[in-house]
């Protein structure tokens, strides 16, 4: 042993070795939170996942100590860069900075209750409510930028209602609830339809928040304009043109949202049912108008929260786990190296981070 002042120095060799077996002591410990972390979250579940993740604080405390011990020796403090114990310890520090991050997010989860399924829209007075008027007011702009239609008459009279926009922070209400559903429902990913998708920026907006989403348009001017523009854009997303009622796809997607886009009763009626029977099993659909509410389930499908739906049952234990998914961002990432990745990986899954 070597000493600095008062303290005593642990020889680079044997520092080594101490990291390392407590590193892997703690990616053991780490897999058994990840192991008990599967919502939703009993009382009990809880207390167990916290008992885990105690221990496993205790083990990256003792890493941290270690890790730190290098930089009491001037010789080690001072190595260059590519030199091997250099690039040892500075690996080890990278694959410990994702720690607070993670420990935080996941100690918060246990404090926190069941979220809800659709958070109310803040107060119309509240500084939030006006950014998203002012937001809302902006994307209408847009809307109207993009859309080359300026005669609505020969569209209604086609049956057909004019491109008329939901606004988008309704419309993100009830999509970031669609995404809680499929997470909840185990899906990995999600396929999103517009069916009416006018100039295409619900489509830019599920893409983003998606992954991957698609459109169908009736108008072939509005068709060309939702691609050209998702295109530039950078997204990979189809916009189909052709009749909804003549559409055999719906089936290949686990999110529809239709936004009444024909007037006509008879043929929305007849659209709902087409939607409704080509839906797979544990589809989401998301239809923002109180005339679905009235028969939805005549079609087999049950209500969530709000306009969004679930072809199938609805039952307690799928509404549980929905309200313990979070809101995280929905962008990837690229996943962190070492201990942590499947911590962050569990709690990214859950929408937690």
């Amino acid at each position: 042993m070597a000493f600095v002042g008062d303290a005593m120095l642990i020889p680079v060799a044997e520092l080594r070795r101490a990291c390392m077996a407590e590193e892997a002591a703690l990616q053991v410990r780490l897999a058994e939170v990840v192991r008990l972390f599967t919502p939703p979250l009993s009382r009990a579940r809880r207390g167990q996942v916290r008992e885990a993740l105690a221990q496993a604080k205790l083990s990256f405390s003792r890493l941290s100590w270690l890790w730190a011990q290098h930089m009491m020796d001037p010789a080690l403090h001072g190595l260059p860069p590519l030199h091997p114990d250099r690039q040892f310890f500075d690996a080890l520090h990278r694959r410990m900075r994702p720690w607070a991050a993670g420990h935080e997010a996941l100690s918060r989860v246990l404090r926190q209750g069941p979220l809800p399924l659709l958070p109310h829209p803040p107060a119309p007075d509240a500084s939030e409510a006006v950014q998203l008027a002012v937001q809302d007011w902006a994307w209408l702009r847009l809307h109207r930028h993009l859309s080359p239609v300026t005669d609505a008459a020969p569209i209604r009279g086609n049956g057909q209602f004019a491109d008329i926009p939901l606004p988008m922070a309704e419309f993100l209400r009830h999509l970031m609830l669609a995404r809680r559903v499929g997470v909840a429902q185990g899906k990995a990913a999600l396929r999103f339809l517009d069916v009416g998708c006018g100039v295409g920026l619900k489509v830019l907006m599920a893409a983003e928040v998606l992954g991957h989403a698609d459109g169908l348009e009736y108008q072939p001017d509005l068709t060309r304009v939702a691609g050209r523009m998702l295109r530039r854009a950078g997204f990979a997303s189809r916009v189909m043109a052709g009749d909804a009622l003549g559409f055999d796809g719906f089936g290949g997607y686990d999110v529809v949202y239709f936004y009444r886009p024909i007037h006509q009763p008879d043929q929305m009626a007849a659209l709902e049912a087409r939607i409704a029977a080509q839906a797979r099993a544990g589809a989401i659909l998301i239809a923002p108008y109180v005339g679905f509410a009235d028969h939805a389930d005549a079609l087999g499908c049950q209500r969530v929260a709000g306009f969004v739906y679930v072809k199938g049952v609805v039952d307690k234990a799928l509404l549980a786990r929905v309200a313990q998914v979070g809101f995280g961002d929905p962008r990837p990432v690229d996943p962190p190296e070492g201990f942590m990745a499947p911590l962050m990986a569990a709690l990214r899954a859950w929408a937690h981070l």
